[in-house]
């Protein structure tokens, strides 16, 4: 009936079932969780509860998955919002101390993280008419989509329609996500009020063959 005692007794019965299952890797956020307690007892790592993780607690054992599995430090992301600068820094910096130096402790030398060998091929058209305008997505081995059109608006469709309020030319940036990366394609677009299909080359119309007869 020991805090520390029974962190002692779970790491030992995790090593033991890595150890017996070939050498799983660990993510050892009890430990790290340990850690934090003990150095910095002003942030609070739970729930009113007692029983469940503050947004403390679940950075702390966010910030301790991705250093096992990145082996870098999470030092510099972007913590939540119930998150204080100061109290991230702190468990950020913790996460990566307890993880780096038990690389082999924990077997996460053997953990290898998967490259993806191709990259997506980013692609849209854009149509408009007068303020309106529709966009056709042709991108290739995308997974996620976000738009920004430039005007303070956006959209997750994949081939969405967008209509602006007033004239002008604007910047469309395509982010695409694929394996855990994102990719971006900007494109400009000018839409109007007064001309239609403001993007299309203007044509004069074509003078006639031959004089018109004289009636």
């Amino acid at each position: 009936d020991n805090y520390t005692l029974m962190q002692e007794r779970i790491q030992k019965g995790y090593v033991q079932l890595s150890k017996e299952t070939g050498g799983y890797p660990i993510a050892p956020v009890g430990m790290v969780w340990q850690e934090v307690r003990k150095k910095y007892p002003d942030i609070n790592l739970y729930a009113p509860d007692r029983a469940h993780p503050s947004p403390f607690g679940s950075f702390t054992a966010a910030c301790t998955f991705y250093s096992a599995i990145y082996k870098e430090s999470p030092f510099g992301g972007l913590p939540p919002k119930k998150v204080d600068t100061l109290s991230a820094q702190k468990i950020e910096k913790t996460a990566f101390d307890i993880v780096s130096k038990n690389f082999t402790k924990y077997h996460l030398d053997t953990l290898q993280i998967p490259k993806s060998e191709t990259e997506p091929k980013l692609d849209f058209a854009m149509q408009e008419k007068w303020l309106s305008v529709s966009i056709t997505n042709r991108t290739i081995g995308g997974a996620e989509y976000f738009w920004d059109f430039g005007d303070g608006m956006s959209s997750t469709q994949r081939s969405p329609k967008h209509y602006y309020k007033k004239s002008g030319k604007y910047t469309v940036t395509l982010y695409v996500k694929s394996n855990c990366n994102w990719y971006k394609l900007k494109k400009t677009i000018r839409v109007s009020d007064k001309v239609k299909e403001a993007n299309s080359p203007m044509v004069p119309p074509s003078k006639p063959k031959t004089k018109p007869k004289k009636v």
